[in-house]
């Protein structure tokens, strides 16, 4: 159960990185147990500069962490997910409009983020589809709530909506300097007695390890 004092959750994470949906499972118990006081905090590494093309050698690489990350966690990374978007060698690995569309979502209701992300990360590793295309984002989120029409047409060229996500990358980078943590997933529980960093294992663990470890941070 949640701390009696107050606290947030900032959680550091990309939405194309495999070892944040090995923390799925973690991830949905921390939106469900501390509800708005648990925030996404993109941090672009795939998103920008750190897009890149997904050749063959992106695609052995992230194939070979993916085994090891199903092994690790029983996270399902499918046939479907390997032949319809890592041989695929005409989309780029790019989360930029994951992010754009998780920034759309948080604009309309911040508490559909962990769903929204949730969707798009089944769509991507067990159902096959690619989720660096606007189209298949928007029928993601289609469903969820209003305001989010036309979605596919706002990622492309909603300036106000690419400033936003890019607002929120940087300051999970300055998040992430200031507490001198370079990858992801990481989670900072902030208490009036400061930032307090919870390791990647209890992100790994699912809902067992994490809300202990973060009790075990706030009460530092």
């Amino acid at each position: 159960m949640p701390t009696s004092q107050p606290i947030r959750l900032l959680y550091l994470f990309d939405p194309l990185c495999g070892w944040c949906y090995a923390a799925a499972p973690a991830v949905a118990a921390m939106a469900e147990e501390y509800g708005p006081a648990f925030e996404f905090m993109p941090s672009g590494l795939f998103a920008g500069s750190g897009a890149r093309p997904l050749d063959e050698a992106m695609a052995t690489h992230a194939w070979t962490n993916d085994q090891r990350i199903a092994q690790m966690t029983g996270q399902v990374f499918s046939e479907l997910y390997r032949v319809n978007v890592l041989a695929r060698r005409d989309r780029p690995f790019d989360s930029g409009p994951l992010t754009l569309a998780m920034t759309a979502v948080r604009v309309v209701d911040p508490a559909l983020e962990a769903q929204f992300l949730h969707r798009a990360q089944a769509a991507r590793y067990i159902d096959g589809r690619d989720t660096t295309d606007p189209a298949v984002l928007a029928e993601i989120a289609s469903g969820l709530e209003t305001g989010l029409e036309n979605l596919a047409t706002r990622l492309v060229s909603d300036e106000d909506l690419a400033t936003a996500a890019a607002a929120r990358v940087a300051e999970s980078r300055r998040l992430q300097s200031r507490i001198g943590v370079a990858g992801v997933p990481a989670l900072v529980v902030r208490t009036t007695a400061g930032d307090h960093l919870v390791h990647g294992a209890a992100l790994y663990g699912g809902r067992e390890a994490v809300l202990p470890a973060i009790e075990a941070a706030a009460a530092a």
